[in-house]
């Protein structure tokens, strides 16, 4: 670690303290952790902040000192340092640390010094925790290091150290008597600076539940981000959580947010900003300091970000430009954005804007509905009747790569309906019945077409060739099963996973055209005269469990609900522009009247195998329709 005393034994500075800090970010560690355990902290923050990390007395070069055994030797001591710093203070506690952050937040409010904001991390909020732990002087050796191998918090070299693993099972025990004897106490205590709480959703120690209830004890804005992971979350998630916490170290708190903890309207928490590039290979960018933009938020909608009046499309390009990396952050927080008023009159200025957008496109594969082609890889979002609705779906779902960002464009707006509904799946998922999921996570969903000159899209469009062995080849390598039916006919077959893991935030997710193929979800009008017409098993599309077996109407129905409860729907106006994270978030679109002109651009490749699915592809076995 690179850092220096800052002139009190509490504290060390992690890097060079700025001449004028905008803000000071206070870093307190965790239980038998010290101010050197947060040094990687410095190279994510922008320079004009100062980063401090506390120093505990028996700790580092404070090594001869008598350890604390309350927590109020060392809130009293840090608060009355932390009063005499210029500027916002935001104070990020993890573990132990969060507790101790709790009462440094209070004692400066009783000192007139209120933080600009905390963050307590991976810890119960104070006032649920519950008497009834063992004393650490109690537990041996042998029992702390096991809870510290639980918890993923000893680093592997250190076992190889005996004199310094002692030294750190001592550090911990001294500090478990500290969470032993801490006490929320009987007076009601509320901060009153925004609050900004994290936790491991797979954290043994202390459960999600209990992280939870943070926001009861602010009374300014807060928020609860739930992270993948055990108790030490951060070591895996460090660009989520630094990226959150740039977004609040701002001039002013994020607009948009509630005084109250905001779930959404399933309840789950509002997920963290996450770094800006949707990527599968190698670490991501770390992004600049991040300047808010204003954004609406309201049930029903999806989040919108209006923009400044620009007057032409290189305005628009360098708007973009400068807040290019907030809005993938942002996207990555909602899975969707609309962004309103930019000035977009047809597909020339809508690919100059996509290419500030996209670092890499992606292809348009199994073709399924018809689109227009306006080149440059613009093309109309579907060229269906407008009396069709379109149900919610993730592009692509069904092949072995996909586009992790699909971008949409509003030329001409429709007089009536016609929105680009939108809905998040990880809600989607929470939404669906425990057992129906557990089905499918453990077979995955299996797609069947049968392709026809006389309905929807010959082979020769969805595959972009008229030879029968390139499909073959193709088919063989992207594991579906396929055989030739009837004169110019073609059947495939290919399961695939219905759950996956976005691979920037971990978040699992919903995501599968399990019901919007299945027969169960065309009106009954239709599926009567497609069976009438290609038999019961030769319909254009069909979706089964991944074994096989049948997904019946009622499974169907209970799908469909999950997304129509997580369904949000804006209607377009011309110049709106709307991102969506393929993976986090399913479109759609309703019925319309008038002339409406949609276009959409597809960008950044994300492959299937690097979304952890729950089920491996496979080509199943195609035969002939009866």
């Amino acid at each position: 670690m690179t850092g220096e005393r800052s002139g009190d034994a509490w504290l060390w500075d992690l890097r060079r303290r700025p001449r004028n800090p905008r803000a000071t970010l206070v870093l307190l560690p965790h239980a038998g952790g010290s101010a050197q355990g947060y040094g990687e902290w410095a190279h994510w923050f922008p320079e004009d902040v100062r980063i401090v990390a506390a120093q505990y007395p028996g700790r580092g070069p404070r090594y001869g000192e008598t350890p604390a055994t309350r927590i109020e030797q060392l809130a009293q001591p840090l608060a009355e340092v932390l009063r005499e710093i210029d500027g916002p203070l935001h104070i990020f506690g993890h573990s132990l640390g969060a507790h101790l952050g709790f009462e440094v937040c209070w004692r400066l409010k009783l000192l007139g010094r209120s933080a600009a904001a905390f963050y307590p991390s991976a810890a119960a909020a104070p006032h649920t925790l519950r008497p009834g732990r063992r004393h650490p002087g109690e537990l041996d050796d042998a029992t702390v290091l096991a809870q510290l191998r639980e918890r993923g918090g000893l680093p592997d070299d250190v076992l190889g150290h005996p004199e310094l693993l002692d030294m750190v099972i001592e550090a911990c025990r001294t500090d478990m008597a500290v969470t032993y004897h801490y006490r929320y106490g009987p007076m009601r205590r509320l901060l009153d600076c925004p609050l900004l709480a994290f936790g491991g959703r797979s954290d043994v120690a202390v459960p999600a539940e209990l992280v939870e209830r943070w926001p009861e004890l602010s009374t300014g804005p807060n928020e609860v981000h739930l992270l993948s992971g055990g108790h030490f979350y951060v070591h895996d998630h460090m660009p989520l959580v630094t990226a959150a916490l740039r977004s609040w170290l701002g001039p002013r708190i994020p607009p948009g947010l509630p005084h109250r903890h905001r779930p959404d309207q399933h309840g789950q928490a509002l997920r963290a900003p996450s770094v800006p590039r949707l990527t599968t290979s190698g670490a991501p960018t770390m992004p600049d300091d991040m300047v808010t933009l204003p954004i609406e938020l309201a049930i029903g909608k999806p989040p919108i970000i209006p923009v400044p009046d620009l007057p032409d499309v290189v305005a628009a390009t360098e708007w973009l430009t400068v807040h290019k990396r907030e809005l993938r952050a942002q996207l990555l927080r909602h899975g969707h954005l609309l962004i309103r008023g930019l000035p977009i009159t047809d597909a020339d200025a809508f690919a100059a804007l996509r290419d500030v957008l996209v670092d890499e496109r992606a292809a348009y594969k199994e073709k399924a509905t018809p689109r227009s082609n306006y080149g440059s890889d613009i093309f109309s979002s579907t060229d269906l009747p407008a009396a069709q609705p379109i149900h919610l779906h993730n592009e692509n779902s069904y092949t072995l790569d996909f586009p992790g960002l699909l971008i949409f464009a509003c030329i001409a707006a429709p007089s009536a309906g016609g929105a680009t509904t939108v809905a998040d799946v990880r809600e989607v998922l929470q939404a669906l019945p425990a057992d129906l999921v557990q089905k499918f996570r453990a077979t995955g969903w299996l797609l069947t077409r049968n392709y026809y000159r006389a309905a929807g899209l010959p082979w020769t469009t969805s595959f972009g060739t008229e030879n029968r062995e390139d499909v073959e080849a193709y088919c063989a390598n992207q594991l579906i099963g396929c055989i030739w039916t009837g004169e110019d006919g073609l059947r495939t077959v290919q399961r695939r996973s219905a759950v996956v893991t976005h691979p920037v935030t971990g978040d699992e997710v919903w995501f599968n055209h399990a019901a919007f193929w299945s027969r169960w979800s065309l009106e009954e009008e239709v599926r009567d005269v497609l069976e009438l017409t290609f038999g019961a098993d030769g319909i254009p599309f069909d979706t089964a469990h991944g074994d096989g077996a049948t997904l019946g109407e009622e499974e169907i129905r209970a799908i469909n609900a999950a997304y129509a409860a997580a369904s949000r729907r804006e209607r377009w106006q011309p110049g709106d522009l709307m991102l969506v994270d393929n993976i986090l978030s399913a479109h759609g679109r309703e019925t319309f009247s008038g002339s409406r002109k949609i276009l959409v651009a597809m960008g950044e490749p994300v492959l299937l195998a690097d979304c952890s699915p729950t089920v491996e592809p496979a080509a199943a076995a195609a035969t002939a329709s009866h």
